[in-house]
This record gives C-alpha cells, structure tokens and sequence, in this order.
C-alpha cells in the first residue's frame, strides 16, 4: 500500500496535471496554421488590437479612433483594452495570431490563479488544485468565453484579484500589500470587458467582507481600501475617458425587462439541472440550454464537492462558506433572468444591474465561488473518514434532489446525462465515507481528480474553439476592392450582407469593423457600445428609416437611395454593394460605377466627394429633427447647433475642398485661400477635446452637421491645424505612472516581507 500511496502521489503532481488540462483546454488557439476566432471577434476585439498596436508601434497612446463610428475617443470604451501591457509581447505577431496566443495564454493566467488560490493561499491538500483548476477551465461557461476574448481576459485576473485580497486581510498591519491588490485590479480594469469590470467589483467586495467577517482583521480594510484607490490612480486614465464618452453615449445603460429577457442570453428554468450540471457526453456541451451565454456547466461532481465543502469544510470559515454558497445559488437565479424575482429586485434597486446581455453572464459568480468551494470539498472527502450518519443525510439529499429534479418543472435529461449524474452521485458519496490512513487518503484522491478529470475533459474536446478552427487567416485573404480604397484614401460605406459562416466575404467587403486592419475609415461600425454617440445616431438617422436602432448598423436599416451629395458630407468616398438582392443603380444616386466587382459587390466611388475638410460659405441652424434637416438641407450648407454660428453668403457659395499639409487619425493641416468668412468641417467625429489653431492661433472648436469638428474662418488666406489633444491625459499619466510605480514597490516589500511566506499567518 506504501508504495502504491507513492505512485498515486507521484501520478497526482498537481502543477503537471494542470498544466495538461490547460493544454488541452489552449491546444486549438496554439497551433500557427489555423485561427479560432470568427467574426465576432474580428469585428469586436480585433481592430481594437489593431489600433492599439499602431500606436505602441509608434510610441504613442491610442487616443483616437478614426475608423469606425466616424471617429470616436478610442480609450473610452472600457474593453478596447488600449492600456492593457501585458499586450506588449504580442505585437509582433499579427492580430489573428496575437488573438490565439493571448487566450492560451489567458486561459493559463486563469488556470494558475484558482490553483495558486486553493493550494497556496489557502492551503488545501492535494488535489482540491487540480480539481478548481479543471472545474473552472472545463465549465461550458469558460468553453464560450473563450470566444469572446475581452471577456476571458476579465474572468482570468478574477482569483489574482481574491489571492491579493486574501494576503491583504492575513497581513493587516502591512500596507504594501495593498500594491499587488491595486495591480491586479488595475489590470482587470483595463484589459476587461466593462460588464465584467462591474461583475468584479460586486463579487470583490462581497466575498472581502465575508472574509473581514470570518478573520475579524478589520485592520486590512485600510489596506484594501488603500489598494483600491490605488487601483483608480492607475487606471484613472482610462476611467476618465469612459466617463467622459458615457457622458454623452446613446446606448442606454439600463434596457428593459422585456430586452433583458431575450431568450437567447437566459437560463430557461426548465433547463437549470442541465444549465448548471452540464451534459459531458454532448456534442457540443455548450449549447444545451438552448441559449448562447447562460451555461454553467461546472460538472455534478463538482457541485456535490461545493456542497461538502459548504456544510463541513473548515479552511474557508462560516461566514465565507455560507455565502459564497448563497453568491452561487444567486448568481444562478439571475442568469434566469427577469422570470424570477432575485432578477428584477435588483434590477430596481442597484444602479447599473440592467446592462444589455447581462442575465447569463452573471454565472461567472457561481463558476469562481463554486470552484473554490469543490476544493474545500476536496478535503474533506480526502483528507479524513466522515461517520456513516453524514454520509446517510448525504445521499438522502442527493435522492432529494433526483425527487425534484423528476417531479419538478425540468426538462429531464436523457438517459447518458441521467446515468452520469447517479453515477457522480454515488461515487461522491461513497468517497465521503472512505478514508482514514494515509493509502485510502491517497487512493480517494486519485479517484476524486480522475472523476472531475472526466467531468471537464470531455467537454473540452467538443468546445467551441475546437470546431471554430479555421485555415483561413484574415491577412492573407485577397481583397482587391479594399486595397484600391486604402491606397486612394477616403471614407467607405459598406452596403454589404454579414454572413458570418464566410470569411473571405466578411474581410473582402469590409463589415464593420474589419475596415480598421486596412486603416479604411467608415461612418459604420459593430456593437459599438460606449462609442455610439447620441450626436452619431442624430448625424446618421439621415441615412436610416425612421429613428436609429442602436443594437443595429446603418447598413441594417439604411434608407435608398443613398444620395452622394449628403454621404459628401460625413466624408464618404466609396460605398461597396451587394447587387444580389437589390441593384447597385436602386441602392444609390449620384455615385459613379461600378469602379470595380468581386462576385456579387460592386465599388461605386462618389464624384460629390472633395476630400476630408470642407469649408463651407453658408449655415444654418440646426432644427429638431437633424436626420431630416440633413437630407433635405442644400450640400453646400453646413448645420450649427448654435444660432450664432449661422453665416450668409452671396454669390459664389458653393462648399469646397481645402489642400491638406497632413492627414492622419488624430491631427491633421490644411492651407487655402478664400474670399468669404466661413466654417471649416473635418470629417471626424465631435468630441470637445478637439483643438484648433488657425494660423498658429488657439480657436474654438465647435460640433457641425450634428457630429463633426468645425472652426469658424475669416476671409483670406489660412494654415488651419486640427488636433485630438484632452487636456487630462498627460496629469492623468503621470498619476498613472507614479500610482504604478508605488504599487510595484509596495509588491517588492510585500515579497520580502518574511510573513508573506506564510499565508495563514494570524490576522491580528
């Protein structure tokens, strides 16, 4: 027995058998030759890491965004993820190949944190670190994540940020273990998804209180406190950014009851079991509750390990147990969505709950809770013989729940998923009343790692990732409509179908935002969220049938003809069109072509077109409705906000193209010479932080046809300079640096703090 004790222990090295769950997790988004990542994250994540990596290229900070949207501050959005460092060492690979390498890469930041977590921090015996690890990357709801990659990234600094908690509260006399706290929540901050960012926040300071209750170290909250405003300093650049942008965003931040409960981002109550336990042996395991995101799928095994864990665990204490056993049976019941109560009273009652797409996701609590509550499960199943009275009321509550689950309102499973389940059901509560001796410890552990092993791996073979797999890389597909559009420079329109099971189409003819790998500016743009300006929507309802729906492109509800004349004045160029339901000729007006043709689209370049700036000889006010004003007013009449902006001319009043010094994202320079007072237009989108100089003279800046930048001229000749320069981002970066700089060296003494070797070392 000694020595089979010695083989099992040897066969459980748990850094090993993580690191090879990761891998098979990782294995599609490694291999060079293909691509997992489809279109959502073309168009959502990737021209973000485009533009990003641009700017670092350059050595500068990606502060302007001129692609999409028709312009718009780039570090506004909370997820662009445009001061996310730990991005540096991908940008020598191209975005498809950065994209693959930073969710492996993710995926083991995830994987070692719940590791470090269980093993480390809380000292949890073998192999309750394999089995949170395991649990968390073979969930169905990590299997979709990892398709949606600024949200892997959120979810993968989750049990950093609790493991720098956790020092905090077990050292509450040291501050400097604020630095690591601050750090790693600056770099969720950051590098996150903006729904995640409020995920964190709530399940951060839950779980803190729960632990200050449990240790009474009410000395770490001034640490804690002091890492969170640390935290705010190094990410004040960015947080300053998005207020400003949410300012003035045209997305509403709370939807209705009604929106939220679109069945395809709930939990129907009829599929809990399946939603929460999982179906291993399914083709595609993340898809069997028939909605896209609100899967758990933790695994039987491991919830019966959480719910041991809840009722006899020790290492977590009371109050944490008892609620973070409660933070999963609540963030279950609001992934139902507005159907139960739990859902719509915090919908009234806690700002900010009512985000778009939020039920499903708000899983990610019981998925980190749960795994950490399996591995406190984990020993007491492992470590000691429970008496046959426990394991008694054990297994009633398991028959209890087979009671409910068949005369409840579930859909029952079929028979493999029932079977699985009664055989997870036995094993785990025959393991609760094994053990005593050191080779039934050892022997109970093996078959605990090996039963969740099975649990998680299986699924991982039928993920998402694994099937998404493509050949074909988005560099190298050929787009000769495109190339003719960037080398000749100008803003595109793109009238084209999202077909999302072809690529080459997706790339070729520009859907929004694949625009932005080829620095081809558009007015469009995709799931914009914070970027969608209500200026944007009153500027581009002119272009669209009745008032703009915001959960839809221009090109989802464009109004035909689209007259040259009014897309001259946001700047468009060319327009691409798909003929094969409508002909070019009843799509446009004025537009000269096709200039060219790939399968179905055509190019149709616009003659009204007379470059980036346009100084415009007359004004008018602008009226209530802006989209109607737009397509009715003269194309050589600009639109002020402000009635003192209003100018007249007589004679010769016709708007013109100015000579550029210089054009680029976010400055540029023009020379001309005109005999009449007016307003210059640059084609980009308004933002006050917008800065002019006529003839080396500061002027002011003001928005024009509802959503551009414009500058009042004089008569004569004038050298106009256009800046994107916000007044706060150099204070703000020097903030930045300095709290960074702190944090670090509060992490250095932290390290070399003798106690921080010990991490149960007593809180008071």
């Amino acid at each position: 027995m000694r020595t089979l004790s010695k083989i099992v222990r040897v066969a459980l090295v748990e850094p090993i058998a993580v690191l090879v769950v990761w891998l098979f997790a990782a294995w599609p988004f490694l291999d060079p030759s293909t691509s997992v990542y489809g279109f959502d994250t073309l168009a959502y994540t990737g021209p973000n890491l485009q533009t990003t990596f641009d700017a670092w290229r350059g050595f500068s900070l990606p502060l302007w965004q001129a692609d999409v949207f028709g312009g718009v501050p780039f570090l506004g959005r909370l997820g662009a993820q445009g001061l996310y460092l730990p991005h540096l060492p991908l940008m020598v690979f191209d975005v498809n190949t950065a994209l693959d390498f930073g969710a492996a890469l993710h995926l083991l930041l995830l994987a070692a944190g719940m590791y470090v977590l269980v093993r480390w921090v809380h000292g949890m015996a073998a192999p309750a670190g394999f089995v949170a690890a395991t649990a968390v990357l073979g969930s169905s709801y990590i299997a979709i994540k990892m398709m949606s990659y600024d949200q892997l990234v959120a979810i993968a600094w989750l049990p950093w940020i609790i493991i720098c908690l956790e020092l905090a509260v077990r050292h509450p006399r040291r501050l400097s273990f604020a630095g690591p706290l601050a750090l790693a929540t600056s770099l969720l901050i950051l590098g996150g998804h903006p729904q995640y960012i409020y995920f964190a926040a709530l399940l951060v300071v839950g779980y803190g209180l729960l632990r200050l209750v449990d240790t009474r170290a009410w000395r770490s909250v001034l640490t804690l406190a002091l890492g969170g405003a640390l935290a705010v300093a190094i990410t004040s650049l960015q947080l300053v950014a998005a207020y400003f942008l949410n300012s003035s965003s045209g997305i509403p931040g709370k939807r209705t009851l009604a929106a939220l409960a679109d069945p395809s981002y709930v939990l129907p109550p009829s599929r809990l079991p399946v939603g929460v336990f999982g179906d291993p042996f399914a083709a595609n395991p993340s898809q069997i509750t028939g909605a896209g995101e609100a899967i758990l799928g933790l695994g039987l095994p491991v919830v019966l390990l959480a719910i041991i864990g809840v009722l006899f665990g020790q290492r977590l204490g009371r109050f944490t147990r008892y609620g973070s056993a409660i933070g999963c049976v609540l963030g279950v019941s609001l992934a139902v969505g507005p159907r139960w109560f739990p859902f719509r009273l915090l919908y009234d009652v806690v700002p900010g709950f009512g985000a778009a797409r939020v039920a499903g996701r708000w899983m990610v609590v019981p998925l980190i809770l749960g795994a950490l509550l399996a591995a406190e499960g984990v020993g007491v199943v492992a470590s000691r013989a429970r008496d046959i009275r426990r394991g008694f009321w054990l297994a009633m509550g398991v028959v209890l729940g087979f009671v409910i689950l068949w005369t409840g309102p579930f859909e029952i499973p079929r028979a493999t998923v029932v079977g699985w389940w009664v055989v997870a059901s036995i094993s785990i509560v025959a393991l609760f009343v094994t053990g005593g001796g050191r080779a039934k410890v050892a022997l109970v552990s093996a078959w605990i790692a090996v039963f969740v092993g099975i649990g998680s791996l299986v699924p991982l073979g039928n993920s998402p990732a694994t099937f998404q797999r493509s050949t074909i890389l988005f560099a190298e597909i050929h787009k000769p409509l495109v190339d003719k559009i960037g080398l000749e420079g100008g803003r595109v329109f793109a009238q084209t179908f999202d077909r999302f099971d072809n690529a080459p189409y997706l790339i070729e003819q520009l859907r929004p935002n694949v625009n932005a790998f080829d620095n081809v500016a558009s007015i469009d743009g995709y799931d914009g969220g914070q970027w969608i300006q209500r200026r944007w929507i009153d500027m581009v309802e002119s272009l669209t049938n009745g008032p703009f729906a915001t959960d839809l492109n221009i090109r989802s509800q464009t109004r035909f003809p689209l007259a040259a004349d009014l897309l001259r004045r946001f700047g468009v160029r060319w327009v691409l069109v798909d003929a094969s339901v409508l002909p070019a000729d009843q799509q446009l007006v004025g537009f000269t072509g096709p200039i060219g043709k790939s399968g179905d689209v055509e190019l149709w370049e616009n003659p009204k077109w007379i470059g980036h700036a346009i100084a415009y000889l007359r004004s008018e006010v602008r009226g209530t409705s802006l989209g109607e004003q737009l397509r009715v007013a003269s194309p050589d009449v600009a639109v002020v906000d402000d009635e003192s902006r209003t100018i007249d001319c007589e004679g010769d009043c016709f708007a013109q193209g100015v000579s550029a010094l210089y054009e680029n994202d976010s400055q540029s320079a023009y020379i001309f010479n005109i005999a009449s007072d007016g307003i210059l237009v640059l084609d980009q989108g308004w933002s006050p932080d917008w800065k002019a100089y006529v003839d080396g003279v500061r002027t002011e800046a003001f928005p024009v046809n509802g959503n551009q930048v414009g500058i009042y001229f004089t008569a004569g000749y004038h050298k106009v300079e256009f800046r994107y320069d916000p007044e706060w981002v150099n204070p703000l970066l020097a903030l930045s640096t300095l709290a960074v700089l702190a944090a670090l060296a509060m992490t250095v003494t932290a390290a070399r703090s003798p106690s921080s070797r010990n991490a149960s070392d007593k809180t008071s």
